[in-house]
């Protein structure tokens, strides 16, 4: 790609070098009635500036033509010189390196996120997985994309994620998650089913535009579908029905907001807590709190009892506690120990 550009680059000082080459080959034979090769000779040792001498000895017509032909030469080279400076500082060096960075940190990422598309979605997509420190890198392929007026220095890959080899650069054998973002269905489930086919174990969320396609993501290998538009009217709607309830729910939603963290704790063999009830389990000395266990059957336990034994596959739901202690008259919420 760079060869090209450097190409068309200097394709105007070519041209205007073989036009002097030849108004000098002409008007040496015209003039002083030389030969053709002693023409030309005259002709590119004028132009390359060499010092060589003359060929033959110039009548006055000849002097003043070689100095025209001369002044033309070295006006050529000055132009030539100053658009390759212009053009290699300003554009392809600058743009050569960060895209030299880029890929190569790209080449060395390892269990990453990978997000396609570069729409609004998509750009929100990245801004959280960035507040979380969480690698990832998008594909899109305009250049007139959100990501690129909002986040250029966003790893990205400028490429038509459709293609096998685009997830390949992507390091998709690497990756944790894929995020598919594209605007219309077709396309996010032909990067479901190639994502789920290039890699087994990848976590794939996409986005659907109708309900009608949420079944065909899951068979194509989705983990979770989701629709922003059927998220979107039903926060709407709770919100004018339950106003208290959206407004405690927002508190979740907008994490970045506040000034606590949320997790999960998956109970894995050596796990130390295995066996011990949420009372001895010590996570309030961690500064977290209980909020709900959803159990390896796939049920859900809401604000378990103290006495609750953590078992094996059980995935705990944590809420990082306030940054001051609470007094034991305040904190009467989930996962408190009985008295």
């Amino acid at each position: 790609m760079y060869f090209f550009s450097y190409g068309k680059l200097f394709l105007v000082p070519l041209s205007v070098l073989f036009f002097l080459l030849i108004l000098g080959t002409s008007g040496y034979h015209l003039i002083e009635g030389w030969n053709l090769l002693d023409s030309v000779y005259m002709t590119l040792i004028t132009l390359t500036t060499v010092g060589f001498g003359e060929t033959h000895p110039l009548s006055p017509q000849g002097q003043v033509f070689t100095i025209f032909l001369l002044m033309g030469g070295v006006l050529m080279y000055a132009f030539a010189i100053n658009d390759f400076v212009h053009h290699l500082l300003k554009h392809n060096f600058k743009d050569f390196t960060q895209k030299m960075k880029m890929q190569k940190y790209i080449n060395n990422l390892k269990d990453h996120f990978i997000i396609v598309g570069g729409g609004r979605m998509a750009c929100v997509i990245g801004s959280n997985l960035e507040h979380f420190d969480q690698p990832f890198v998008f594909i899109e392929q305009s250049e007139g994309a959100t990501l690129f007026q909002e986040r250029p220095d966003w790893p990205h890959i400028l490429k038509d994620a459709l293609l096998d080899e685009t997830l390949e650069e992507a390091g998709i054998d690497r990756a944790k998650g894929l995020a598919c973002c594209l605007p219309t269905d077709a396309d996010n489930l032909f990067v479901v089913l190639s994502a789920r086919r290039m890699n087994p174990t990848l976590q794939i969320h996409t986005r659907i535009q109708y309900e009608s396609s949420r079944m065909k993501m899951l068979q194509a290998g989705a983990n979770h579908v989701i629709s922003p538009n059927t998220l979107g009217g039903l926060q709407v709607a709770r919100s004018f029905v339950h106003p208290d309830i959206e407004s405690f729910l927002s508190v979740f939603r907008d994490t970045g907001m506040y000034e606590f963290d949320m997790k999960i704790e998956k109970m894995e063999e050596g796990s130390p807590r295995i066996g011990l009830p949420l009372r001895e389990a010590k996570y309030r000395e961690d500064r977290y709190l209980v909020i709900g266990i959803k159990k390896s059957g796939g049920r859900m336990v809401f604000a378990p009892p103290a006495t609750y034994v953590l078992k094996m596959g059980d995935e705990v739901f944590l809420l990082g506690a306030e940054p001051e202690p609470v007094s034991d008259s305040e904190s009467g919420i989930a996962g408190k120990p009985d008295s």
